[in-house]
Parts: structure tokens; C-alpha cells; sequence
């Protein structure tokens, strides 16, 4: 299956995945064992098992007394016939021909429909599966992509914003994204077919190896000779020779056209890196090592598939054991006391009542591992944080594409994370940006706030006393795609820009947001505030009586809220953050879907 990589964003994440899943290939379906005489109910799929139960019953008359005790075994966990691991999502046929996904859950990729099938294939913001009588489904964001062709087809795979079937004939058809060509399907007879990141491969009836498509790093020339198995990447591809040795073509980066030597059955090449299969069913990987994702654990597999962060394999028994990038331990926040909270593109930090930060989730540059020293504010984004130490000076750390660390000097009072920028605050109200400047999100800073915010390639402030605005008016600068580079009357007393919406605390209270509405995000509910905050597709705000309100995209709105009492908030691509009245913390997923019962996270 593959995976590319897209534009991280402020809060959230363009990447895909894609490369071989086939049904034939995967784990016959178990057999469950017989059901025991007493009646259980087996947890939701996003429940942990609890231990197994024992029921005691005891029946009394005036000349007898029987005890019978029944010890209830643990459910079996979840197996299956196929997986295949995406961007940030993973799908799975369940053992009974059903669907079931978790992971990321923008646009409803997560979301399968009903039915039976025999394969499923995701890419980036999408998902699609082939029906047990050979019809197409698809799912997710893009209108081309989740409109497959009609027809009977025998194989199905997914790539990072197009898709490609094999009908009965060997006939290949492709959909979705065609900016370099990769859906322009060939004429010919093909055995195999596996879509990448704007170019697709496929192995002949003759047993070669054709490519098309997007050709930047050789991606799309593929080596000769006669293969078995064909899998494409974001910038790479692999394959399985007649002889089953692995050969590799495209970006030579990280390693990732440098595959083990050894005999293999079966392949899979994701973003950065690809898993492998051995002929004694051991699963080897190679290639960058993000989040852990290309360091497989031990055990026998019978098949294997890679995502952008994480890699997914079946064990010989069904079952699903799963390795890298944990998303659902976004939820995790640390214990102890806190005074500040902000979450980003799969990752939090938090300022510790001593100054201290602590972060948790993903870190590939270095984001989630703040520096020493004591600070009062903490800010995140996509693949950058900044913090104000308690001397008033700058601290930034992370991905630094932008200069996005190179901190000015001074003293400053807050300071917030852009998508690729950074804005901050000085303690005599005057306002400076730093990074990129694409949309003139660094310029526009005359005049002197009371709050300066950082969207995705915009920026809102709050005009403080004696300025050519009126106090408390939001004024916003930058990209205005959505119109969010709006002036606001207000009065406001805190603002909170989201991806390519920004929303406004009032001073009674009411909020207001304006800019993108795609999911909802601008169209608060009613109610007192006190704290607010936005997401890409979701803002949610803290209400007067301490409880969190959410809206926009409907997980956000239907997934439960901590308990406790709330004092501030923060909205992060999937996950968001509240700080308790007591100085603790609670994280929650927002359209994250949890993994299935028994899947393992090794």
C-alpha cells in the first residue's frame, strides 16, 4: 500500500498511502469457538476487556442448598480477512465480510458503510473497498475519488489522492487525481496494479513492471525483469521478483530503495519507508524511521501494510498487531498541576506550575521536546512551538523550515504558532510575526494589541487603548481565502484563530466567529464564555459553569467531554486539551476513532 506526504497544516495533515492488499493473500477467516452457556455481553470494539467475571448463584429450599459458579471467558479479539493503513487511518475487513476503521476520521474516512466485502484500501483523506460481488465503494473527502467507476472488478488499490481496480480481464481503471497523469489508465493487461503519491505502477501479463505518472525522483522508472509483486510509495515503489528478492527505484533518501537481502512473499511501501514479509513469515522494515513505524515487532505475520506514521501486519491467527504512531495517545495527558495548556498537529504541551514544559504525541522534528527553563505560555502548531520564559525572553523549537525558530529579542508577553509562523507579543503591546510571509500573515503590525493570534496564514489581534481602531475590535490580516482577514467591532476580550476561521470571546460572554464554515466551526452555540478555542474543523469553548462546549465537525460534537470543572481550552487536528480549576489536565480525541478490540500497539 502506499502513503505520501502532503502540507501539514496548522491542524491537520495531507499525507496518503496506498500499495498491494489483496484479499487472496490475507489470513483465512477463524473459526469462532462455541458460545458459552451463560449469556455475555462482549464490549464495543473501543472498549478494553475487562477481566474475566465470575457469577456466583445460589439457590436455597428448606432441605437443599446448590451453588453453581460459571467463570465467563474474555471476548476474542478482532480478526481479520485484510488491512490497509493510510495517511493517519487504518481499515480492516472483519473476519464476517463487515468494515471497521479507526484512526482519523476527517470527512468520514473512518466512517465505512454496511455491507460485505473482500478488500479494502485507503489513501489520504479517503478510503474505498471492493464488495463480495465485485462493486467499488468509496468514502471520505474528494469528490473524483469517492466517485469510483461501475463495474465488476477482481482487485482494488488506493493511493494518496486517486485510486486504481483490475476488472476480471486485467484491465486496469483509475480515478481520482490525475495532476501528473497517475489516473490515465493504460492499455493492456495487467496481474497487479498499486496507486503512490501521483503515479502508479502495475506488473503485466508479460510479468513486467510498468510505471506512469509523476517522475521527479524516478518513481516511475522502474527497473526490468520479471516480478510478482508491486507496491508504490509517496517517492518510491518496491517490488517482489521471480526469484523473491526486493528490488527498489525512486528517492534514494533515508534508505528507502535499500531493501534487505533475503526471499520474500509479500510488500508494502508507505511515505518514507516499506515493510516486507519473509518467506519464514517474519516482517522486516527499511527506510526513515518515523515514530517508530518502520521498526517491526517480533513475530510471524502473513501479511503487512504502511502507512505515514504508523504500519499495520496480520498474524497468522487473524489477528492485527500495529506498530509507530499511537493516535489515540493524544488522549494521555501527564498528571500533576498546570497553568497552560495548548495542542497542535498530533501533539500537546503544557506549562507546569514550577515553569517547567512537558509535551506528549508526535515529535519527528523535535517539537515535542521543549528545552529546559521556566516558562509562563507554551504555544504549538504543526511542526513548531515557541514559549514565553518567565524573564520575558523568546524559546522556540522544532521544525525550523521558515525560520520559524529565529526569535527576536525583547521582552514579550505572549506569543502564538502559526502554520509555518510565529507571532508574539512584546510587554508595550507592539506585535511581531516571523516565518513565512506568503500571504503578509508577518506584515500588518502598526498599531498596538492587547492579544495577537496566529492562524494558518493569517493573524487576529485585539486593538488595545488609543489606536486608530476603536478598543477591543479584532482586526485580522493575512490569507482571506474564507474572509477570515476580517475587521470585528466586538467589543471582544480574547480571540482564537483556527486553520481559516477565527472566533471572538465578546465581553458579555457570546462568541462570534467568522471564516471558513465548511463543518460548522463558525457557527457557535449560545451561552456564556469563558475561554475559547479553534481547530480546523471544530472550536469549542469552556461555559461560565466550567463545563466544554464544542461545534463544527460532528465528531467534536458527539464525543464525550472530560469531567471536572474547566478553566481553559485548547483545540488541536483530532485532539483537544482542558485545563481543570485544580491545575490538572484532560485531553480527549475529537474524530479520532479508537482501534478495535484486540488489536495489538506494539
Amino acid at each position: 500500500m502506499l502513503i505520501a506526504v502532503g502540507a501539514v497544516v496548522l491542524l491537520a495533515s495531507a499525507c496518503s498511502s496506498g500499495g498491494v492488499s489483496d484479499a487472496a493473500d490475507a489470513p483465512a477467516p477463524s473459526t469462532a469457538a462455541p458460545a458459552p452457556a451463560t449469556t455475555t455481553t462482549e464490549p464495543a470494539s473501543d472498549e478494553v476487556a475487562e477481566p474475566p467475571v465470575t457469577t456466583t448463584t445460589t439457590t436455597s429450599t428448606t432441605t437443599t442448598s446448590t451453588t453453581t459458579t460459571t467463570t465467563e471467558p474474555p471476548p476474542e479479539p478482532t480478526r481479520f480477512l485484510a488491512l490497509d493503513s493510510g495517511a493517519a487511518h487504518t481499515c480492516g475487513v472483519v473476519d464476517d465480510g463487515t468494515l471497521t476503521c479507526w484512526g482519523d476520521n476527517n470527512a468520514g474516512k473512518s466512517d465505512p458503510p454496511a455491507g460485505l466485502f473482500s478488500s479494502v484500501s485507503v489513501g489520504d483523506e479517503f478510503s474505498c473497498a471492493l464488495g463480495t460481488e465485485g462493486d467499488l465503494v468509496c468514502w471520505g473527502a474528494g469528490s473524483r475519488v469517492t466517485q469510483p467507476p461501475e463495474g465488476v472488478f477482481a482487485s482494488l488499490n488506493a493511493g494518496t489522492a486517486h485510486a486504481c481496480a483490475l476488472d476480471a480481464d486485467g484491465a486496469v481503471s483509475c480515478w481520482g487525481s490525475n495532476d501528473f497523469g497517475e489516473s490515465r489508465s493504460p492499455a493492456g493487461t495487467f496481474v497487479a496494479v498499486s496507486a503512490g503519491n501521483g503515479f502508479t505502477c502495475g506488473i503485466g501479463d508479460d510479468d513486467a513492471v510498468s510505471c506512469w505518472g509523476r517522475n521527479d525522483s524516478g518513481q516511475a522508472d522502474p527497473p526490468e525483469g520479471s516480478f510478482v509483486a508491486i507496491a508504490a510509495g509517496a517517492d518510491h515503489a518496491c517490488a517482489i521478483d521471480s526469484e523473491s528478492v526486493l528490488v527498489c527505484w525512486g528517492i534514494e533518501s533515508g534508505g528507502r530503495t535499500e531493501p534487505p537481502t533475503g526471499a520474500f512473499l509479500a510488500v508494502d511501501s508507505g511515505n518514507t519507508f516499506s515493510c516486507a514479509v519473509s518467506t519464514d513469515n517474519q516482517a522486516v522494515c527499511w527506510g526513515a524511521n518515523g515514530a517508530g513505524a518502520s521498526v517491526a515487532p517480533q513475530g510471524e505475520f502473513a501479511s503487512v501494510t504502511t502507512g505515514y506514521l504508523q504500519s499495520c501486519g496480520l498474524r497468522p491467527d487473524a489477528t492485527a498487531a500495529c506498530w509507530g504512531f499511537d493516535a489515540n495517545s493524544l488522549a494521555e495527558a501527564p498528571d500533576g498541576s498546570f497553568t497552560a495548556v495548548a495542542a497542535g498537529y498530533r501533539y500537546s504541551c503544557a506549562v507546569r506550575t514550577d515553569g517547567g514544559v512537558e509535551c506528549w504525541g508526535l515529535g519527528l522534528f523535535g517539537q515535542a521536546n521543549p528545552p529546559g527553563g521556566s516558562f509562563s505560555h507554551v504555544t504549538v502548531a504543526g511542526l513548531h512551538s515557541c514559549g514565553v520564559l518567565t524573564d520575558g525572553g523568546l524559546q522556540c523549537w522544532g521544525n525550523n523550515s521558515y525560520g520559524q525558530l529565529a526569535v527576536p529579542d525583547g521582552e514579550f508577553s505572549s506569543v502564538s504558532a502559526g502554520l509555518v509562523h510565529v507571532c508574539a507579543l512584546r510587554t508595550d503591546g507592539r506585535g511581531e510575526c516571523w516565518g513565512l510571509d506568503s500571504d503578509g500573515q508577518a506584515d500588518g503590525l502598526s498599531l498596538q494589541y492587547t492579544q495577537l493570534v496566529a492562524g494558518g496564514r493569517f493573524n487576529c489581534a485585539l486593538i488595545a487603548e488609543g489606536q486608530a481602531l476603536p478598543a477591543s475590535t479584532a482586526l485580522c490580516w493575512g490569507n482571506g481565502q474564507y474572509q477570515q482577514n476580517q475587521e470585528r467591532a466586538g467589543p471582544y476580550s480574547a480571540l482564537a484563530a483556527g486553520w481559516a476561521h477565527a472566533c471572538g470571546l465578546e465581553t458579555d460572554g457570546a462568541v462570534s466567529c467568522w471564516g471558513n464554515n465548511g463543518d460548522g466551526q463558525a457557527a457557535p452555540p449560545g451561552g456564556t464564555f469563558v475561554a475559547i478555542a479553534a481547530a480546523v474543523d471544530y472550536s469549542c469553548g469552556v461555559l461560565a459553569d466550567g463545563s466544554i462546549e464544542c461545534w463544527g465537525g460532528l465528531p467534536s460534537k458527539e464525543t464525550p467531554r472530560p469531567p471536572g470543572s474547566f478553566v481553559d481550552i485548547a483545540a488541536g487536528p483530532g485532539h483537544a486539551c482542558g485545563l481543570r480549576d485544580d491545575g490538572s489536565l484532560a485531553c480527549w480525541l475529537t474524530r479520532t476513532v479508537p482501534w478495535p478490540f484486540g488489536v495489538a500497539w506494539e
